[in-house]
């Protein structure tokens, strides 16, 4: 009976489904969800045959409707009647949970089955994630109103249908049937939920909802609670089982589903909310790294990367919390590393900083991306071993980070360093890499042009294969060098000029593809990776141009070659293509060996050209778009000869091989190729050639550009002509009268180009264009009435356009500065007025700093870069306000993105600048424009903001300063230093790239503008601000060890630049006449560096103190300074010493001089003593001889000074030298003819002489020429021997000292060999006349 009582039950079932299907059918004609709905009855009938005992029909009517009711098309009148019959069902037992599984196991398949047949291109949405989360949050709404279209969607509302009818009943109920608490009943019920769940989570992806997804994610919690809060209930009751529903995986789908859409990140931080939120009552399955995957790359494709590794720390437990959360996997370090990449590769330049001094290592990078990915790395490796794919990721930021700064210019990253250090980090590790790391390592030493790294890594990859034989348990070794490693390698030696060893290595890879081991094989692909490393760059100087075309002609007949030997290296189109491309710069030198054929009016470019395409004909070689773009390159600088190239282009088009797919027509084509040749015209201002190109487009019919018309603007430009391109651009709108102008000057019909007044085609980089070609030619007023025009016809530049302008006038205005200065300068120097500062007129270049001023201000968003320069073209033009206002803007930029970059991790790009970048440049400008100027006042300002910005920075502090009053005015200049702290810095480097704060050069410069405007206590009170800098760079901190560390070159160099400090400072001290605090800078000076101090700093001592009459301390100062060691001396080239070259003839020369000109000649006849006897200047006497009976005194070179203590010493030296106390013959002293004067046989030493013996000796010496020696005098001995008697009356003890020195320095054998030794060191006379 039971068994005739169910096939009853299920015949009335089947009688309702087929009665319902017929209805709907009748009433309607056709079913419009045709497959939602027999899969309903498909889904109810499996149900039937595996029902069990305890199932009932009343549970499959409450199944079968609420299938339909969720189903579109059906008649509400049949569900109706459906829900009749089952208002006699007992509700009063919950349906058994057997009955769920089944409705799960339909719900999961049914969504798969109609996702498998969905196309997932027609439903899914475009993401744009430029827009904002309100635009998308829209566009999915008006898309989630015709989510009824889709299969999947009406499957989908049932299954939260169903799921919303549990929670209603479990709400009302206090306990639920016993097969719940059956443990392998549960498990599959809660397998088959979370899958059907997951099902529904795709398929709303699929369809782009992720307010759907939402909804699902809510209901399963919500479902969960209610049957969490009846297990806790029915626990009384002797229950011990926990019903855990929830897998954590659905989250992770949830999260990954919800990415793939334009949800925005606070809808996915929402939902990872939701997740954390759950305890184990919610979760069968703890958080995983699964779902903490998910999350990071959700919100890494949105650009949140701070977010993303904020979140990562929180919930790793990393951030220094002992309460781990989740516990990330491999594939967590993977996300994160490529996060880093990929944001890098997208991060704008101006993003990037310098390093922070503090927290400087050696893998450190002005790249914040990669000092990040180095501590994520670091922190995964503590916890597991990685693999090769992270390492790998680890080499892709490193070298995205290389590009980026190398893009940048102003910073460095040490790429090569960082590859090494991470190959270390495998080995200490024992991480074996594989061929894509090393790849990845080569392709950084091949941006980086490290062709000897290259080839070091690949010998030991072939090295490694050897010991790996050897030894088999071997823990870390490197893979089998493949073809990608040695293209790679060869790519690096190209691009680094070492064409031989690239010609090697290709050698070398052809013997191994003889040898049956090596699975290498040479083809035409890696032919062609050496090909483009041949082809020329800019920087490149013409011999390496011509070698990399030569080696480039080399590589393709060893591609021919090997064809010959039965290998696939037959050279194809890009092989030529690129061949074509090294003609340029390599056919000059070439052309200096060939002759031009001149009946045809080729030139050499031309010859090459032709023999590469005929070469090309000869080998059935097609041809394609860029073989002719490349010909018509290739004679760069040759417009004619372009020309050529351009008509057989257009005669062989129909022969070219074009894919109209890529190019749409063949008119673009054609437009492609005279675009470029009219490039190669408008880059040499070739307007004849142009005005025959511009006659092409109207005999081919093409319908000129944009891109055509701006290369008429350039080419009007670069030929001078600027002023006629207001009239191109007005023809360009279709004015005929302009028109009709430039067809009589140029021949160059633009109306007749497809250009009128309906279709203009103008565009705002047309006009500046036109502006910055008339800047560069110094046309202000042409370039105003251009941009006067633009702003009439509605026309706004563009933020670049408008900064290049902008540019150009800085440059004007910094250039006409630089002028007035040299001007003012000249001036200063004819008219010799007294005080130290001279002032320029800045009229002209203040005018057009002041235009680049006010067009900054109207822009939004100001790149930091243009600011800098306008602030430099406002120093330079004397406009010190304007440049603190905007450098005090700067300063609050950068305190911005200080404080965004501590505090906030999620920075709009709109508000991202380079303040940080961009600051240490413009404040090196700023204050040396005022040493320029000697404006001490300017930079004293500029300094104290310096400091003060630096010490916020510092110390973390983000408060911004009220703006600075309208004046710089300081009423006791001193005042100001006194509230900046001294740093001590030990490390050159981090002087030098110190960043935004001050550093040596800079210090030296504000000294450089006090001591211009004779500040001397500024001087005094900066020196010990430089004093950490000199230090750092003492002789002792020099490396000993030749490649390591910093070397005594490197520390003398910098040396050398910060003397001038000291020179400045004591430059002042002697216009104010300080000479004790010239001196205590000496001193302090030597302790410091260790060295000698600049010479102009000692001779401006020894003037001050020449002055003031101490001719000791004279004397002291030199001696002092000549003792210390000379650790430049390995700088100098030349063998014979002269005042440039000799630091010890300079002091000395300048010091006698200064002592001469007080009257101090006891103190200048000591110094010259001293000098002569340590050979830095020429010993006056020469050695008599049978042939020379005369004592003789030669002043060749000698200035009057030093000329002066030289006949005074040599006469004193006379009578020392001998063994009688007077002298027997006449003195010569030999002055010279003149010949080398200023003006030829106009003598300046012989009359000085003269006057000199005859007014500064007592008794006065008189003096007779020689008859036929013009260049010389003679003394009478009577006069000689009567101021010697008077010299040893007068003077005593302190003359017959200083002979005591001379007699001791020249007595004997040792005399005669001084004197052979200064014969040989100094030129002689006959040496000299020679």
């Amino acid at each position: 009976m039971q068994t005739t009582s169910k096939i009853g039950n299920n015949s009335r079932s089947m009688r309702l489904i087929f009665g319902l299907i017929l209805i709907s059918f009748h009433s309607y004609g056709t079913i419009r969800s045709v497959e939602a709905f027999s899969t309903v009855v498909h889904t109810h009938m499996t149900s039937f045959r595996m029902q069990s005992e305890k199932e009932n029909i009343e549970t499959k009517h409450v199944q079968l409707y609420n299938r339909l009711s969720t189903t579109e098309n059906i008649p509400r009148v049949e569900i109706s009647k459906l829900k009749a019959s089952m208002s006699n069902t007992n509700h009063d037992e919950q349906i058994l949970l057997k009955e769920k599984i089944e409705k799960m196991k339909s719900y999961a398949s049914n969504i798969s089955r109609h996702r498998k047949q969905q196309d997932p291109h027609t439903n899914h949405i475009n993401i744009d994630f430029s827009v904002n989360e309100y635009d998308r949050s829209s566009s999915i709404e008006r898309k989630h109103n015709d989510l009824s279209d889709t299969s999947t969607y009406p499957a989908i509302k049932s299954l939260l249908h169903s799921i919303r009818a549990d929670i209603d009943i479990l709400a009302k109920c206090s306990t639920v049937p016993d097969d719940y608490f059956d443990k392998n009943v549960w498990y599959e019920f809660r397998s088959y939920f979370n899958r059907a769940i997951i099902q529904a989570i795709r398929a709303s992806s699929d369809n782009g909802d992720y307010v759907m997804i939402r909804k699902i994610v809510e209901s399963a919690v919500e479902y969960a609670n209610q049957i969490a809060r009846v297990s806790n209930e029915v626990k009384e009751n002797g229950y011990d089982q926990d019903l855990v529903l929830l897998e954590s995986r659905i989250f992770g789908e949830a999260i990954t589903e919800m990415g793939k859409t334009s949800a925005g990140h606070s809808k996915l931080k929402k939902m990872w909310s939701i997740f954390m939120s759950l305890d184990d009552s919610i979760l069968a399955t703890p958080p995983s790294a699964f779902e903490l995957n998910s999350m990071i790359t959700a919100l890494a494709n949105r650009g949140k990367v701070k977010s993303v590794i904020n979140l990562c720390r929180e919930v790793t437990g990393k951030d220094g919390d002992a309460d781990c959360k989740i516990k990330s996997d491999i594939y967590t370090a993977s996300a994160l590393l490529n996060m880093l990449a990929e944001s890098i590769s997208t991060t704008n330049i101006s993003i990037i900083r310098s390093i922070d001094n503090t927290k400087k290592s050696s893998l450190d990078s002005p790249c914040w991306q990669w000092n990040e990915a180095v501590s994520i790395l670091k922190e995964f490796e503590k916890e597991m071993t990685l693999n090769n794919q992270v390492y790998s990721l680890m080499l892709k930021v490193n070298e995205e980070a290389m590009d980026l700064c190398r893009s940048s210019g102003s910073f460095k990253h040490p790429a090569t360093k960082n590859a090494m250090s991470i190959l270390d980090r495998m080995k200490k590790f024992k991480v074996s890499p594989d061929v894509v790391t090393c790849n990845a390592v080569l392709s950084t030493f091949n941006k980086g042009k490290q062709w000897k790294a290259a080839i070091a890594f690949l010998r030991a990859m072939e090295r490694s294969q050897t010991e790996v034989k050897g030894d088999s348990g071997k823990e870390w070794d490197l893979p089998c060098p493949n073809i990608y490693i040695y293209s790679s390698v060869i790519s690096a030696c190209a691009k680094s000029g070492e064409y031989e060893e690239a010609m090697k290595l290709l050698d070398e890879i052809r013997s191994k593809t003889e040898l049956p081991d090596e699975n290498i094989e040479l083809n035409t692909w890696i032919y062609n990776s050496a090909l483009a490393a041949c082809v020329p760059m800019k920087k490149n100087h013409d011999e390496d141009k011509q070698c990399q075309h030569e080696a480039a002609q080399d590589i393709l007949r060893r591609m021919e070659l090997d064809v010959g030997l039965g290998l696939n290296t037959k050279p194809d189109t890009i092989t030529y293509n690129t061949l074509l491309l090294t003609i340029n710069s390599a056919a000059k030198f070439r052309g200096q060996k060939s002759i031009q054929v001149e009946s045809q009016g080729e030139n050499v470019k031309e010859q090459m050209v032709i023999e590469v395409l005929r070469t090309m004909d000869d080998k059935q070689i097609p041809k394609d778009v860029a073989t002719y773009r490349n010909a018509i390159i290739a004679c760069r600088g040759e417009p004619q000869s372009s020309l050529r190239m351009l008509t057989l282009a257009l005669k062989e088009i129909n022969e070219i091989e074009i894919d109209l797919s890529e190019w749409g027509s063949l008119d673009n084509v054609k437009a492609y190729l005279l675009n470029s040749s009219l490039n190669i015209c408008q880059e040499s201002g070739d307007m004849e050639t142009m005005t025959k190109v511009f006659h092409l487009f109207v005999v081919n019919k093409v319908t000129a550009d944009t891109q055509s018309m701006l290369n008429l603007v350039k080419g009007l430009s670069a030929s001078g002509n600027c002023e006629d391109s207001m009239k191109v651009l007005n023809s360009m709108k279709g004015d005929g009268a302009a028109n009709e102008e430039i067809v009589t000057k140029y021949g160059i019909d633009i109306l007749s180009l497809g250009f009128d007044t309906f279709n203009q085609m103008i565009e705002e980089k047309h006009y500046s264009a036109a502006i910055a070609g008339c800047l560069r030619d110094g046309q202000l007023f042409p370039a105003l009435k251009i941009l006067n025009a633009m702003k009439i016809h509605g026309l706004k530049p563009k933020s670049d356009s408008l900064q290049g302008i902008i540019m150009a006038y800085c440059k004007l205005a910094t250039e006409d500065a630089k002028m007035e200065f040299r001007v003012a300068r000249k001036n200063y120097g004819k008219s010799k007025p007294k005080g130290p500062v001279f002032h320029a007129d800045h009229t002209t270049s203040k005018e057009r700093a002041s235009a680049a001023l006010a067009m900054m201000k109207s822009m939004d968003n100001i790149p930091s870069r243009l600011q800098c320069a306008v602030a430099s073209a406002c120093a330079a033009t004397g406009m010190w306000v304007e440049a603190r206002e905007i450098l005090w803007s700067l300063h609050i930029a950068a305190i911005k993105e200080k404080k965004r970059e501590k505090f906030v991790f999620d920075v709009d790009e709109n508000e991202k600048g380079s303040a940080l970048a961009d600051l240490p440049k413009l404040h090196r400008s700023l204050l040396k424009l005022c040493a320029r100027s000697g404006n001490v006042t300017a930079a004293l300002s500029y300094v104290d903001a310096i400091q003060d910005l630096q010490r916020k920075l510092d110390k973390g502090i983000y408060h911004i300063d009220d703006a600075p009053s309208g004046d710089i005015t300081f009423t006791n200049k001193t005042n100001i230093l006194d509230s900046w702290n001294v740093t001590d810095y030990s490390d050159v480097q981090q002087q030098k790239y110190g960043g935004i704060g001050m550093d040596g050069e800079k210090w030296k410069l504000l000294i450089i503008a006090a001591s211009k405007s004779a500040h001397w206590r500024v001087c005094v009170g900066t020196l010990p601000f430089i004093q950490p800098y000199v230090e750092a760079i003492h002789p002792s901190n020099a490396s000993k060890d030749k490649g390591k560390g910093t070397s005594m070159r490197t520390l003398n160099r910098e040396y050398e630049k910060l003397s001038r400090a000291l020179t400045a400072a004591v430059l002042s001290f002697e216009v104010r006449g300080q000479y004790a605090w010239a001196i205590r800078a000496i001193d302090d000076w030597i302790q410091w560096g260790g060295r000698r101090p600049a010479k102009e700093a000692v001779i401006s001592t020894c003037r001050i103190l020449a002055k003031r009459g101490i001719g000791s301390e004279v004397v002291s100062l030199v001696n002092k300074v000549i003792q210390v060691p000379d650790h430049l001396r390995s700088r100098r080239r030349s063998s014979v010493l002269t005042y440039e070259t000799s630091y010890e003839m300079a002091v000395y020369t300048e010091t006698i001089t200064a002592l001469y000109n007080r009257g101090l000649y006891d103190q200048a006849d000591e110094l010259y003593v001293s000098a002569i006897s340590k050979g830095f200047l020429p010993f006056s006497i020469v050695e008599e001889s049978s042939t020379m009976p005369e004592f003789k005194i030669d002043l060749h070179g000698m200035n009057k000074a030093i000329a002066h203590s030289a006949v005074r010493v040599s006469l004193q030296h006379f009578v020392q030298s001998k063994t009688i106390d007077e002298l027997e013959r006449d003195v010569i002293i030999i002055t010279g003819k003149g010949n080398k004067s200023e003006r030829t046989l106009r003598p300046v030493l012989r009359p000085e002489v003269q006057r000199m013996l005859t007014e500064e000796f007592y008794p006065p010496m008189s003096t007779v020429s020689i008859r036929n020696n013009l260049g010389a005098l003679r003394i009478p001995v009577s006069d000689v021997n009567s101021w010697i008697k008077h010299q040893e009356e007068a003077k005593g003890l302190r003359f017959l000292a200083v002979a005591d020195v001379l007699k001791t320095l020249t007595s004997g054998q040792k005399l005669q060999r001084m004197l052979k030794r200064n014969m040989k060191r100094f030129p002689t006379e006959e040496t000299e006349s020679k």
